[in-house]
């Protein structure tokens, strides 16, 4: 391929990191937050794993997004088709977030 196409994979890598690092720092703060102040004892305790459970799925798929484009950008010919896909998951979760985590919470296990 040409330069011009590695440039444009490169800046994809660049916007595939940086959501993926928002979507990873919302999530943990989400996570901590819930976790911890959760003081109403009225509350059961097991609805905090019933909305921690996305989170099993968000964090290791953007986590895998992060690490695979941290190292196309270093590497000399980086996997476009993986590249893509990347990019196709990043526009689809800030487009249809809400899409996203209902899929999920279709199969939680804490829910009734």
């Amino acid at each position: 391929m040409n330069s011009t196409s590695d440039r444009l994979f490169r800046i994809i890598a660049i916007f595939i990191i940086l959501y993926s690092t928002l979507v990873l720092i919302t999530t943990v703060y989400t996570t901590i937050q819930t976790y911890f102040n959760l003081d109403n004892p009225l509350i059961p305790e097991y609805l905090v794993y019933y909305s921690l459970f996305p989170l099993v799925f968000i964090i290791p798929i953007f986590g895998f997004s992060i690490w695979f484009s941290w190292k196309s950008l270093y590497s000399t010919n980086a996997n476009k088709v993986i590249i893509l896909i990347l990019l196709g998951i990043c526009i689809f979760h800030f487009t249809f977030p809400d899409l996203v985590y209902d899929f999920i919470h279709k199969f939680n296990p804490y829910g009734t």
